[in-house]
């Protein structure tokens, strides 16, 4: 486990700040927070699931909007009762008014939540996954660094080199180690089992007893 203050510590011991002249407190942490949304970001564009959380509740009939708890940094997955729906633009739908026992699509309404259509005629259930937005740490809580350690120590060398970074004219060595640090986060991320694949003949009847099911 890595808290904010023994990331501030260890930040310190490789700036040979421990004497703590060189930066206050403050700078470090928003050092370490640009590095949970530098490395948060590659997750996000990679293994997106990693990040992401499940919300489940109830719609009433004749209501279309499904409002998360968490401002929404990407969709993944929207399903009512249980089958998943289609994303769309409002600006593709005609009529706003239709209504249906039979939910197809959604839509996002800013990043607090999505409207789906058509407007169910009858209660229904949803189940939406979707990355929330990212939430940065705090020293005054002395909060524990998000994903696991193995990303904290690449969260802690960028924090390093953004610091580096304000202090040097050239930055050609600070680049060449940032780009070191995404190439190691993409590979701890293609590591993890992610995405089903599926094998068909050519005769396809959308049948799975043809599918060869696995993981990248």
């Amino acid at each position: 486990m890595t808290t904010v203050r023994k990331a501030i510590q260890k930040i310190r011991f490789l700036a040979h700040d421990e004497q703590e002249t060189g930066y206050d407190d403050i700078v470090v942490l928003q050092a370490i927070n640009d590095g949970i949304d530098f490395v948060g970001r590659i997750i996000k564009n990679i293994r997106p699931n990693l990040l992401s959380v499940e919300e489940q509740g109830k719609i009433n009939a004749y209501e279309k909007s499904i409002v998360t708890k968490n401002k929404i940094a990407g969709i993944l997955d929207v399903r009512i009762d249980g089958k998943r729906l289609l994303p769309t633009n409002r600006m593709c739908i005609s009529d706003f008014s239709l209504t249906s026992d039979y939910v197809k699509q959604y839509y996002m309404v800013g990043f607090l939540g999505i409207n789906i259509y058509p407007i169910p005629n009858k209660d229904v259930n949803y189940d939406i996954q979707y990355v929330p937005e990212f939430e940065e740490v705090s020293l005054e809580n002395d909060t524990e660094l998000p994903f696991p350690n193995d990303f904290h120590k690449l969260i802690i060398e960028y924090a390093n080199v953004r610091l580096a970074m304000t202090n040097e004219f050239d930055t050609t060595q600070e680049m060449t180690t940032t780009q070191m640090i995404t190439s190691q986060v993409e590979d701890m991320l293609y590591a993890y089992p992610d995405t089903q694949h599926q094998i068909k003949s050519y005769w396809d009847n959308d049948n799975d007893d043809d599918c060869i099911k696995g993981y990248l």
